[in-house]
């Protein structure tokens, strides 16, 4: 699940196939249209209904949740800004990146 993942500076990794994802959507019509139309493959997630929100006890917005392939939180953003610590982040969480992400 790729919940509200829209920045500019994160979508750059669309050109290598790693990580893409449509802007943040309610309609779930126009999330398929724009999945779509970015020739994504990989499931989207919407929370319309809280119940992801809920089950990580989020309180802010935005925040972000990286999930290692075993779906440990392995790091977490609150607020705009810090992108490349993200993206360093998203590096490590990668295949064939470091073992571990700063959280």
């Amino acid at each position: 699940m790729v919940p509200g993942l829209s920045r500019p500076e994160l979508r750059r990794f669309s050109s290598r196939g790693e990580l893409r994802a449509p802007p943040l959507e309610r309609v779930p019509g126009n999330v398929a249209r724009a999945a779509r139309s970015a020739r994504l493959t990989y499931p989207i997630g919407l929370d319309n209904v809280y119940e992801a929100w809920n089950t990580f006890g989020n309180r802010y917005w935005p925040t972000m949740y990286l999930l290692d392939a075993e779906g440990r939180i392995r790091y977490t953003q609150i607020g705009e800004g810090q992108y490349r610590r993200t993206e360093a982040a998203i590096r490590r969480l990668l295949p064939g990146g470091s073992q571990s992400a700063d959280s």
